[in-house]
């Protein structure tokens, strides 16, 4: 595994790897995570999460995202 040099990447490389792996019709992941750089350092705000996402696939078209992130809400 190739070493992330940022959360970006590391959603993509997750999904890619799935993908690959298990062969699924679509993919779609949503991480959120908590820097400590942030609050240690630069904006010096803690505990806002950075949120990202990557989708393949199915997840391609508008309507089948919509409804995972419509289900991931609740």
């Amino acid at each position: 595994c190739a070493v992330m040099s940022s959360q970006e990447e590391l959603t993509q490389e997750i999904c890619e790897e799935f993908y690959k792996l298990v062969k699924p019709k679509g993919v779609m992941l949503v991480m959120t995570a908590l820097h400590g750089c942030e609050a240690c350092r630069g904006v010096k705000v803690g505990n806002v999460p950075t949120i990202t996402s990557w989708f393949m696939g199915v997840f391609r078209e508008k309507e089948p995202r919509e409804e995972f992130m419509f289900l991931i809400q609740k």
